[in-house]
């Protein structure tokens, strides 16, 4: 009896201790807790993210060349270098002439500075009126030699013969003044209409002939190729930059749960140290009280009523009972014994919060992610490390615009 007393005096003295420890194990089970969940729900938010290369950008632009008329010839190269001279001695002549013009008509002389020089600007925006005439010119005769498409002679020419027909106004005034100031030019002055003219024309000629629409598709495709290998280099760095801070994240949240697991398993085996300690205390009351008894007997030769089987912490068995329950009865609830109520809670708590329970959901969580970080193969290392090396150099997009 006072074996008993002794043993349940003491699991009672140790429940303060065995409470802190429970208490403890709990925290550290609901901190690992939180933290797989963290990293569960950052698995599956990641799983549903875009993969590098999925994203809506387009890879490539519409072919461009495919809309040039196939029929139409390319032009030769010299066509394309004869735009520049051809419109520079256009600008030269007709600022001239323009401008000799505005400096007779207004009367201007060298000494007024800004007029005098500012007449030349006029000639230049002739030059530049016949580029633009050349162009529209080309891209109209382009669009009218399209098979199956109704002409219209007038429409393209319009714009034509209203440019000739200012040049010969031009020349018609420069031809008056000339004759009023009795030059000695004068009688070149249809010479150099006919040659400013022709120059004009020239002019335009060259523009229309230098016209490429197999050309300028070219190099629109080309441009439109460089803008999407741009942007998908861009994209692949921002993709890069997500993946490099998700795995980060992950990589932070990984540690800390690890961490998390580490001091609950601390805790739980300080907890099951604490406990096994108690019980071990607890059953060394009653075995040693039953082996001074058994020590006794031996010592006196009084077998006494009762059987002390040490393999129990119950109350001893009457002569015969053990014969009839078998050697190794289940607790009886009959008679002074051990309260081994006092350590059940504490065996719950060891049992619902075992790590390996959590190990293994640690393990499942972080297989699932290392499955979808390898789920692309080379391509996400090839992102990653392309945002690592921000040095690196760039490949440059595109090849150099056609000009033949």
């Amino acid at each position: 009896m006072r074996a008993f007393s002794d043993a349940n005096s003491l699991l009672a003295k140790g429940q303060r201790e065995l409470g802190a420890a429970c208490a403890a194990v709990v925290k550290s089970a609901h901190d690992v807790d939180r933290g797989i969940g963290a990293l569960d729900r950052f698995q599956r938010i990641g799983g549903a993210l875009p993969a590098p290369g999925t994203s809506d950008t387009p890879s490539h632009s519409t072919p461009l060349v495919n809309a040039v008329p196939p029929h139409r010839p390319r032009p030769a190269r010299l066509w394309k270098w004869l735009v520049w001279p051809v419109s520079l001695l256009a600008a030269f002549f007709d600022s001239v002439f323009v401008a000799s013009t505005i400096h007779e008509v207004l009367g201007l002389s060298e000494d007024e500075q800004v007029q005098y020089w500012l007449a030349y600007l006029p000639g230049v925006g002739i030059t530049v009126c016949l580029l633009a005439v050349g162009s529209f010119l080309a891209e109209r005769l382009a669009a009218e030699a399209v098979p199956g498409r109704r002409r219209r002679l007038v429409e393209p020419w319009a714009c034509v013969i209203g440019l000739l027909l200012l040049v010969m106004l031009c020349g018609a005034v420069r031809i008056l003044i000339a004759a009023d100031s009795d030059a000695y030019l004068v009688v070149y002055a249809p010479v150099i209409l006919v040659l400013l003219l022709l120059l004009g024309i020239a002019a335009i000629v060259t523009k229309v002939r230098s016209y490429d629409p197999a050309g300028i598709a070219e190099a629109e495709e080309r441009r439109a190729s460089r803008k999407a290998v741009e942007g998908g280099r861009k994209h692949a760095k921002a993709v890069g930059r997500g993946l490099a801070e998700r795995m980060k994240a992950a990589d932070d949240l990984s540690d800390r749960t690890r961490k998390a697991l580490t001091a609950h398993v601390t805790e739980w085996f300080a907890l099951k140290t604490t406990f096994d300690t108690m019980e071990q205390a607890a059953r060394r009351h009653v075995e040693d009280a039953a082996t001074g008894l058994v020590e006794e007997r031996t010592r006196t030769g009084l077998a006494g009523a009762f059987d002390f089987p040490l393999a129990t912490t119950d109350w001893p068995d009457e002569p015969g009972l053990r014969e009839a329950r078998g050697q190794y009865p289940e607790r009886r609830r009959e008679g002074p014994g051990i309260e081994w109520d006092l350590l059940s809670e504490a065996e719950h708590v060891l049992d619902l919060y075992h790590p390996d329970g959590f190990a293994d959901r640690l393990r499942r969580v972080l297989g699932e992610l290392d499955r979808q970080w390898s789920a692309h193969g080379p391509a996400e290392d090839a992102v990653i490390a392309e945002v690592e090396e921000p040095g690196a150099e760039e490949e440059k997009g595109g090849e150099k615009e056609r000009t033949g």
